[in-house]
């Protein structure tokens, strides 16, 4: 039996969900597109160098002008090969992004300590290394880059200072290394807010039935959920609901971007289904919609002829399996799950109150927990600590 219009909407905001618009958060860019960006601030810088010289306001030896075109050759070459390698071969995008920014910081430094009259040209080429990839790094790795920079700039002030026996040494190059601190620690703030922003809009992001794509998820589950209530209805057999919400989602795709949080969420799914299959004790699979997300960090699994002691030893294996290892060896995520057995009479929107209530007691308290309804009880069953599992 399908799901009308007005009852999708109601029972989506039964899990919680208003439908509104997504702020905005950060968007994968592929490494091909990357690599074109980089190619264009490089061929961008190249030609406003060569204007300054010809206008006499900076000096480069050809010597260190040739040094420099090879060298910027030959890293464009290799951020071409790395963007058409296969991707199951490719570093992951945050690394292929710093390492063209630390490679662009640089160039700048050597370009800064080969060259003469040319402060504001080497600010703007460091404040443009750094703008490159700040938007799609954590802010850690931003200040880290920042330092990095600022260092370097610094040192080779000081160089160029030791050099020339100035005194006082070089001052407009010390303001202009000022000046890119200040500029580089405002960009850092403003990310940090901005970052702050985007956290406070993830959970939005992650339930909301904003895109099709969700609706169409919610509407698939909302149909088997009901074909199961009619099934158990006749049948007098029992079947249970299990919710998951992911526990450092949220971190994630505020830190390392949309592409890398797709990712972690594919590979929990795919843990959940090896989980599922696995398992010998419930029939967790009877149609290909018995298991989906609902957003990014959200997930159903539909037991058909399991009861609250079933979909709870289900859920316990579930959160146990992501809680053992670190999804690809690093992003550090949990479940925290509701285990809801269904009672014959009430409605889907009734179930899904009862698992979006127990769900929340799970999260408040503080995730990798179940928290159960039995069939026949009107309270939350007791909150089940997830042990560390080996096996």
């Amino acid at each position: 039996m399908a799901v009308t219009g007005e009852e999708l909407a109601n029972q989506t905001s039964a899990l919680g969900t208003s439908v509104r618009a997504p702020r905005e958060i950060p968007q994968s860019v592929s490494p091909l597109a990357e690599f074109r960006v980089a190619l264009t601030l490089y061929a961008l810088w190249a030609a406003i160098t060569w204007l300054s010289i010809v206008a006499g306001r900076t000096v480069l030896p050809p010597q260190a002008a040739g040094v420099l075109t090879v060298g910027v050759i030959a890293t464009n070459a290799l951020f071409l090969l790395i963007a058409r390698t296969d991707q199951t071969q490719r570093p992951p995008a945050v690394t292929i992004t710093l390492s063209q920014s630390v490679l662009g910081i640089t160039w700048a430094t050597l370009f800064a300590f080969m060259s003469a009259g040319s402060n504001e040209l080497v600010l703007a080429l460091y404040i443009s290394a750094m703008l490159f990839a700040v938007p799609r790094i954590s802010i850690a790795a931003a200040a880290q880059l920042t330092a990095f920079a600022t260092a370097s700039f610094g040192i080779v002030v000081m160089f160029k200072a030791l050099l020339t026996g100035s005194d006082p040494p070089l001052w407009p190059e010390f303001i202009s290394v000022m000046v890119f601190a200040g500029v580089m620690a405002s960009v850092l703030l403003y990310r940090r807010l901005l970052g702050a922003a985007v956290k406070d809009g993830a959970d939005d992001y992650v339930v909301a039935g904003a895109t099709t794509d969700t609706l169409s998820r919610y509407r698939s589950m909302l149909d088997a959920l009901t074909r199961e209530k009619g099934r158990t209805d006749r049948s007098n057999t029992p079947f249970s609901l299990c919710l998951f919400d992911t526990d450092g989602f949220d971190r994630v795709l505020v830190d390392h971007g949309r592409e890398t949080a797709d990712r972690v969420r594919d590979r929990i799914a795919t843990r959940i289904r090896g989980e599922l299959r696995a398992m010998d004790g419930v029939k967790p699979v009877t149609n290909e919609r018995a298991f989906d997300r609902l957003g990014n960090g959200q997930f159903m699994v539909i037991l058909p002829t399991a009861n609250h002691a079933g979909a709870t030893r289900c859920a316990e294996r579930i959160c146990a399996a992501i809680r053992r290892y670190p999804i690809e060896g690093q992003y550090a995520v949990t479940l925290y799950g509701a285990a809801v057995e269904y009672r014959r009479g009430e409605t889907v929107r009734m179930l899904l109150d009862r698992a979006e209530a127990a769900l929340e007691r799970a999260r408040a308290a503080g995730g990798d927990q179940v928290v159960g309804y039995d069939a026949g009880e009107e309270r939350c069953a007791d909150v089940i600590q997830i042990p560390d599992r080996t096996s």
